[in-house]
């Protein structure tokens, strides 16, 4: 993923992630640990439901296990084309995963040093 203009940031989050959140909650495909901008969950719920378990673990004397699943740190990584038709398959119209997908093909990365800015990509 690159960075990008806040406002072309906020106006995917809107028509895209908003869209997607909500056809994907109406069809049951939103896993049940999923907590964040979820209608009808808050937040404070998953942290309750943590601190419940370990609770749970340390008065039973048992052992356990949790399993936490987050990409805030690995976007850099992650394959633009694949993002991309698994997006289209959760339901994002074509013409707007055509549109990422060019932008995302003609974005040119420069870095910014001490010295100036790179003028190799």
């Amino acid at each position: 993923m690159a960075l990008f203009e806040s406002d072309l940031n906020h106006a995917k989050k809107v028509i895209i992630g908003r869209q997607l959140l909500h056809h994907m909650n109406d069809s049951g495909m939103l896993p049940v640990m999923q907590h964040g901008l979820v209608p009808g969950r808050q937040c404070i719920s998953a942290v309750i439901k943590k601190v419940l378990c370990h609770d749970h673990l340390c008065l039973t004397k048992s052992s356990g296990a949790f399993l936490e699943n987050d990409s805030v740190g690995c976007y850099d990584r992650l394959v633009n084309n694949l993002v991309l038709i698994l997006m289209v398959k959760l339901g994002l119209p074509k013409t707007v995963a055509a549109c990422i997908g060019e932008l995302w093909d003609n974005v040119v990365h420069l870095i910014k040093t001490i010295y100036g800015i790179s003028s190799l990509t």
